[in-house]
């Protein structure tokens, strides 16, 4: 059974179900559905956590021998299987089939999955949850769907005057959900009464976006190695500084690989611009860089960037930061970097 991400707080209010299964590519709003599932089970007494990350030559027997021992010894467990990129094969997909359709009554399971194609949603697997649980799906959340709901989590934390400072963080963190939330934090924190000066924070707001993560992308964009490297360096102490970054840059990569595919098909810059939604002020940035790479290169990054993503979440000791700075130079195109 399918249920939209932001009914997900009342249904668990009034229904119940041991089988969850929550993806998506937006992973603050994954994290948050995540939490609520947890909070749910934790209240019904399931209070034992079991995690398991999922790939390609995963032993299934470990899952079973987890719910065996659970039924035997009458523990209360919460499962939770990440599967990633969802890339199971037929034994994991039987897998799922088999444990979906008879999960013991002192069990509940969550399973995790970045964006799903179409195969995948079409798959056995995904059938079985849909029919025996609940899905719940996070979709990229467009500028208009950010401003509600920016202004609904300002609304939470008591901030006054907050459609033009929703505004504002909209422009300011170009639609990235992460980056949104962590600048929602920094708000809360500064203005405690909750009470903002507009012009006080329209001038913070250009301040910061001096050494933002965005003004670093397109500084690398636009070719500026030596200000990629100072902006770099600046931001990198920020603990969550990676993970917003590794975000941000994998989506403006796939947009410009998705550009770039359309060029190779015939379309002009600006059929290319009003058909991917470009902004007038990242015209240029785009321009540059389509003309600075080709499909093939681009493409190269785009697998680097889903190297350091694996490191981020424990699955590669490809180093972080070092390598973020390294695709961040190569794009801009300094030599022996990429």
């Amino acid at each position: 059974m399918k249920v939209r991400s932001e009914e997900l707080k009342n249904f668990l209010k009034t229904q119940s179900s041991n089988l969850f299964l929550v993806y998506g590519s937006e992973i603050l709003l994954v994290n948050e559905s995540i939490e609520h599932i947890k909070s749910f089970s934790k209240k019904l007494g399931f209070n034992e956590l079991v995690r398991f990350d999922i790939n390609a030559s995963f032993d299934w027997n470990t899952v079973f021998n987890e719910l065996s021992e659970t039924s035997l010894f009458s523990s209360h467990k919460l499962i939770m299987l990440n599967l990633g990129n969802a890339k199971i094969g037929v034994k994991g997909s039987n897998a799922i089939d088999e444990i979906t359709q008879s999960i013991p009554d002192n069990i509940h399971i969550i399973i995790t999955a970045e964006k799903l194609e179409r195969t995948q949603l079409n798959s056995k697997w995904f059938k079985s949850v849909d029919k025996n649980g609940v899905v719940i799906a996070h979709y990229s959340v467009e500028i208009s769907q950010l401003l509600n709901w920016t202004i609904q989590k300002l609304n939470s934390l008591g901030i006054q005057n907050n459609q033009k400072i929703a505004e504002l963080i909209a422009v300011n963190t170009e639609g990235n959900l992460l980056a949104t939330d962590q600048e929602i934090k920094k708000i809360a924190l500064a203005y405690p009464s909750g009470e903002i000066d507009l012009d006080e924070y329209k001038k913070y707001i250009t301040e910061q976006s001096k050494y933002s993560i965005f003004n670093l992308i397109d500084s690398s964009f636009l070719g500026k190695s030596s200000q990629v490297i100072k902006i770099f360096k600046t931001l990198s102490d920020d603990s969550s500084f990676p993970v917003i970054l590794s975000s941000s840059l994998y989506r403006e990569l796939n947009n410009l690989i998705n550009m770039s595919i359309d060029m190779r098909m015939g379309k002009s810059l600006e059929e290319v611009y009003q058909s991917h939604g470009v902004w007038s002020y990242k015209k240029n940035i785009i321009k540059t860089a389509l003309l600075k790479h080709s499909f093939q290169h681009l493409q190269k990054f785009l697998m680097r960037l889903s190297r350091v993503d694996r490191a981020i979440k424990g699955r590669d000791n490809t180093p972080v930061l070092e390598e973020l700075e390294s695709i961040l130079l190569g794009l801009s195109g300094v030599k022996n970097v990429s």
